[in-house]
């Protein structure tokens, strides 16, 4: 099987579709091993499906370094299958004082929608809040909206980016 057509074929189907909740990981599964003709029980599948996360240590000290000091909201494209891994393993969610996560919100980034949600969980304005993400399209999606947003493409230049807008810089 061409990796790159799994892809293509899980994202442009399946994957967007569990991303926003609007299928369950049992029927995401379903759909995947039946295209593929895959023989893997749902328990297999969804450890291989999420075993792919690393855990940043460096991040995870600037978010404790943080913590308190303002408001984290962690606002992902995820589903329950990965989160499950994610929380299970690292217990990611401790980090943050809100969570919105793309499969309970029901939008995924770059939609408006996932980012007015967690502006009315926040309790924040856009200008209030600093968005970080890998993606540009997701940055420029917060821009949009006049959040202010810093593309992450590595610790030190996102510290370094994130410095004037906290006042620090």
């Amino acid at each position: 099987i061409d990796p790159e057509y799994v892809w293509e074929y899980m994202e442009g189907e399946v994957l967007f579709p569990l991303e926003r909740g609007e299928i369950t990981s049992e029927q995401f599964h379903g759909a995947v091993t039946d295209r593929f003709g895959l023989d893997l029980g749902f328990t297999e599948f969804a450890y291989i499906f999420s075993d792919i996360f690393e855990l940043m240590p460096e991040t995870v000290e600037f978010l404790e370094s943080v913590r308190g000091k303002y408001k984290l909201c962690l606002l992902s494209n995820t589903n329950e299958m990965h989160w499950r891994f994610i929380d299970g393993r690292w217990q990611v969610g401790e980090l943050f004082d809100h969570l919105i996560l793309s499969h309970e919100a029901k939008a995924r980034k770059p939609e408006p929608e996932i980012y007015f949600k967690a502006l009315e969980v926040t309790g924040a304005t856009p200008e209030e809040c600093v968005f970080l993400d890998d993606i540009p399209e997701y940055v420029e999606a917060a821009r949009g909206l006049r959040i202010n947003a810093i593309q992450f493409m590595y610790l030190e230049q996102a510290l370094a980016d994130l410095q004037p807008l906290l006042g620090q810089g």
